[in-house]
């Protein structure tokens, strides 16, 4: 049986909340096969909320895994 590595897709997306200037990102980790979500935060598109995804994944998909994004 073999093993499919874990693989997942990151991406952010902005809207607004409550008024347009407040314009708030969310960023989510899909897992790119099964399209399972497995992590997502609020903020804004700064490393400090990447930091806050990078935290929210759980312990497998730090180690081990690919990442895709956008750029």
């Amino acid at each position: 049986m073999s093993r499919r590595v874990k693989e997942l897709e990151l991406d952010e997306l902005w809207t607004f909340v409550g008024r347009k200037r407040r314009k708030v990102w969310l960023w989510l980790a899909v897992e790119r096969y099964s399209r399972r979500l497995v992590a997502w935060v609020l903020g804004s598109r700064g490393r400090a909320t990447a930091r806050r995804l990078w935290q929210a994944l759980p312990p497998p998909y730090r180690t081990g895994a690919w990442y895709h994004t956008d750029e």
